[in-house]
């Protein structure tokens, strides 16, 4: 069986995490239960996503996205 090293586990817990985050799309005035969902509805690459989110501009493919726990409407 494959061993993880604690570092690795760590990058995963924090993979995850970021993977669950909520999305909020200014466009579509929705919010997206995660980066997947939201990159799976909005037709982008999860990883652009991900980084227009955290980005200052919050700008990919046409859309305006925010982390939802940093959104305040």
């Amino acid at each position: 069986s494959m061993k993880m090293s604690e570092e690795s586990k760590k990058k995963m817990r924090r993979a995850k995490r970021s993977v669950m985050k909520p999305v909020y799309c200014e466009e579509t005035d929705t919010v997206y239960e995660s980066t997947y969902e939201a990159a799976r509805e909005l037709h982008v690459d999860r990883a652009n996503l991900s980084r227009a989110c955290k980005s200052k501009t919050h700008y990919v493919c046409g859309y305006h996205v925010t982390y939802a726990e940093c959104q305040s409407k």
